[in-house]
């Protein structure tokens, strides 16, 4: 509150906003501070040429991973802990979806943790990493995995989200979060109704089942070439400097 207070005082003048996402352009619109300053979504950017797609086997073989099966992959720092990453809707999700899905042989990715972890509510067998500082394993896990499920209640982007869509890995998702801004619903993942788990194991269903004969793999690639490259976000801060530059 005091910080608050002296922010009330001292920031009178306005200054150039930049948001990651519509969804925090939005909340930075209701504050009370700085709801009337200027601002530009830009999303961050990802090394499209680093992050991209490894052959799925190769990199099942190299992890240790069924060459069979399905693979849903979970993954955040402190994902399990951070109930605004929305663990406990996933476990609910895969609840509903052992119900609902004719596929049988499904396993599950955790990764983030920093010790091994008991996980007795999910009935599906589970592959756990814990936290990952090598870029390349990482690649090896979104590539590995059919989709990846982001169920957070708060994301003010996802960057786990852009960098396995950079690895052909749809995800599934909730919509009224940063989330909406990386996946295009049915084209490169799905995007649930918000904190509806059943809907939630709808659009894992769904992408399981659907991904090949709907290229969600190579949408989810092409959605971060033409949104979230390198290039592509350079292009919008130089457009921004521009437009502050000359007033227009």
């Amino acid at each position: 509150r005091w910080i608050w207070e002296k922010k009330v005082k001292y920031f009178k003048k306005p200054f150039q906003i930049i948001s990651p996402s519509n969804w925090m352009t939005e909340c930075i619109k209701k504050s009370f501070i700085m709801k009337s300053w200027p601002i530009e979504t830009i999303p961050l950017p990802i090394d499209i040429f680093k992050w991209k797609q490894i052959e799925k086997n190769f990199s099942r073989k190299e992890l240790n991973l069924p060459l069979n099966s399905k693979l849903i992959i979970f993954g955040a720092i402190g994902g399990t802990k951070d109930n605004r990453k929305g663990f406990k809707l996933f476990v609910s999700a895969l609840k509903h979806l052992k119900k609902k899905t004719n596929l049988k042989n499904i396993n599950i990715i955790i990764f983030g943790s920093s010790k091994k972890i008991n996980f007795i509510d999910i009935d599906y067998k589970i592959h756990q990493f814990n936290e990952i500082s090598d870029d390349t394993i990482l690649q090896k896990l979104y590539s590995a995995a059919d989709v990846m499920v982001a169920p957070s209640k708060m994301e003010t982007l996802g960057q786990t989200a852009i960098e396995s869509h950079a690895c052909g890995t749809p995800v599934v998702a909730f919509n009224d979060t940063g989330l909406s801004d990386i996946i295009e619903h049915r084209k490169s993942g799905y995007l649930a109704e918000f904190l509806n788990q059943i809907d939630l194991a709808n659009g894992i269903n769904w992408v399981l089942e659907n991904s090949y004969e709907n290229n969600l793999s190579i949408n989810s690639r092409k959605r971060v070439e033409n949104y979230f490259s390198e290039k592509v976000i350079i292009k919008k801060y130089l457009d921004l400097y521009k437009k502050i530059s000359t007033g227009k």
